[in-house]
């Protein structure tokens, strides 16, 4: 079994197509499956790392910094 780490990626669930952040789907896609195609553990996409790679006594300021950036998109989207 591989785990699949994805980033943000550009779909249409949480209304993310026009998000600039989020990583474009066909990017996403052909980078999980050149991944995929090596004998790696997981699949972890270049714009997935910072995720992965932020351990720490710091570790959710990353993702806490992610989370208030997506409310300031969706709120104003609302």
């Amino acid at each position: 079994m591989l785990e699949i780490a994805p980033p943000w990626v550009r779909t249409d669930l949480i209304n993310s197509r026009e998000a600039e952040q989020a990583m474009p789907l066909d990017q996403f896609i052909a980078e999980a499956m050149s991944v995929l195609a090596t004998d790696a553990d997981g699949i972890l996409v270049e714009n997935a790392k910072a995720f992965r790679g932020n351990p720490g006594p710091n570790e959710h300021t990353l993702v806490n910094g992610f989370n208030q950036q997506a409310l300031a998109i969706f709120s104003a989207v609302a």
